[in-house]
């Protein structure tokens, strides 16, 4: 497993989808599930510990795509995903959540969950993060209803 995406499952899903999950009145009421038209819903894959059970997380969207960026380090630097998720809100990018590991020695990622509704701006993105130091290689991944794929 040498990519990000390997250790999230992930999916969007229509606001129709969400409403036939019956899902506690409370919990609609916070996700203003009326305000938005996609949700999105993401767990990590877990080593198996005490009872079966999954953390979850749904991230109300108004986009029907949301963006997986997977950087690629030899350590976690918190410098690189503070000046990812910089670049990534002054191009107007919704940020979903962000994450970050080591897999082995010198194989380490970050990845930062976003929407947006400008694609073509995702290539000068890459190129940006590029430049900047330590940072091994970077790629995009997208999440729609049918799961994820890479770009």
């Amino acid at each position: 497993m040498d990519n990000i995406v390997d250790h999230f499952n992930g999916k969007l899903y229509s606001k129709e989808m969400i409403r036939k999950w019956k899902l506690p009145f409370k919990l609609e009421d916070e996700l203003e599930i009326n305000e938005f038209d996609y949700f999105f819903i993401t767990s990590s894959k877990e080593e198996p510990h005490s009872k079966k059970h999954i953390h979850i997380s749904l991230f109300p969207t108004r986009y029907s795509i949301i963006y997986l960026l997977e950087v690629k380090t030899s350590t976690i630097i918190p410098e690189l995903l503070h000046k990812s998720l910089k670049m990534i809100r002054e191009k107007k990018n919704d940020i979903i959540t962000s994450t970050g590991f080591c897999t082995h020695k010198n194989v380490c990622f970050f990845g930062i969950f976003f929407s947006s509704s400008n694609k073509d701006s995702l290539d000068n993105l890459k190129e940006g993060i590029k430049k900047f130091e330590k940072v091994d290689d970077v790629k995009f991944y997208k999440y729609t209803s049918e799961g994820p794929s890479i770009l």
